[in-house]
């Protein structure tokens, strides 16, 4: 089940933020991993929901998405000016014969990253391992005009729906992408972790949603969800830009850099307006 926590103003996230830092700091020194990973999501009432999900709108099988992705090795290949080493389909049929999702996926997960970062529709579910990064991107959609923004904060610890403590091989599970992997910039400057989820039917391994997974489960660290209302959008992306957090510096582009002009720009003008609403601020003097 997830654990909501409804805040008034960007300060109180931030507040609330700063005890999960403080945890999280001393966590990484003792144990070496980050025990929480975040997500932003523009709209509070948006599910979790892959790329993936979103376009085919079903279960898909593993070894689909696999084909999938490679019927556009030539062409990344072509852009990119770098050979990923994808397998043939025999050796992939031989790998999912014998192997479980997660291991085939392993040797696969920085083309995998690559496709989820350029808009391919992907089963990988993106976090970063920065809370701030993650309210940029439920923040970024100004365009949206839902009541509140949704920011997750989820466990690290690999989650098996509770129906099957034991995890037999029909079980739901999340699966982590957490540690470095050869791949897109954009992966390092965003600071990005990956989730997905799986189930075994019958011989084969499908990909399911992250609410079928997550959804059930009782115990409440494994997924907070913070939302904030979204007329605090200005004055949050006023603060992420002074950490020096926006488009530019998450993805690195000119468009990316005449992005975070104009959300500068908005977020002036969204700021003023909230505190002096009874002037008529306009986006530019």
């Amino acid at each position: 089940m997830t654990t909501t926590i409804n805040l008034q103003t960007w300060e109180e996230f931030e507040t609330a933020v700063a005890r999960d830092l403080r945890f999280q700091w001393d966590w990484d020194i003792e144990m070496g991993v980050y025990p929480r990973i975040w997500r932003g999501q523009a709209d509070a009432e948006w599910p979790l929901a892959t790329t993936l999900e979103r376009a085919v709108g079903r279960d898909l099988r593993l070894r689909d998405y696999l084909y999938l992705m490679s019927s556009v090795v030539p062409e990344v290949e072509t852009f990119t000016g770098k050979e990923w080493a994808f397998p043939s389909l025999d050796v992939l049929n031989a790998w999912l014969n014998d192997h479980s999702a997660a291991n085939v996926e392993k040797i696969l997960e920085g083309f995998m990253v690559y496709l989820r970062h350029h808009q391919f529709p992907s089963p990988l579910l993106d976090w970063s391992v920065s809370p701030y990064i993650a309210a940029y991107f439920a923040c970024r959609e100004v365009q949206n005009r839902s009541d509140g923004l949704a920011i997750y904060a989820a466990s690290t610890q690999p989650v098996l729906e509770p129906r099957h403590p034991l995890g037999p091989a029909d079980a739901g599970v999340t699966h982590i992408f957490q540690d470095a992997v050869r791949t897109t910039t954009r992966h390092f400057l965003q600071q990005s972790v990956y989730t997905y989820c799986t189930r075994r039917v019958g011989d084969e391994s499908r990909y399911v949603s992250h609410e079928e997974v997550y959804g059930p489960e009782e115990r409440d660290e494994i997924l907070v969800k913070y939302v904030i209302p979204s007329s605090e959008r200005g004055n949050a992306l006023l603060a992420l830009h002074a950490y020096n957090i926006n488009s530019y510096a998450l993805f690195g582009t000119q468009e990316a850099l005449l992005e975070t002009a104009f959300l500068k720009n908005f977020a002036l003008a969204s700021a003023r307006k909230s505190r002096h609403p009874e002037k008529d601020w306009r986006l530019w003097p």
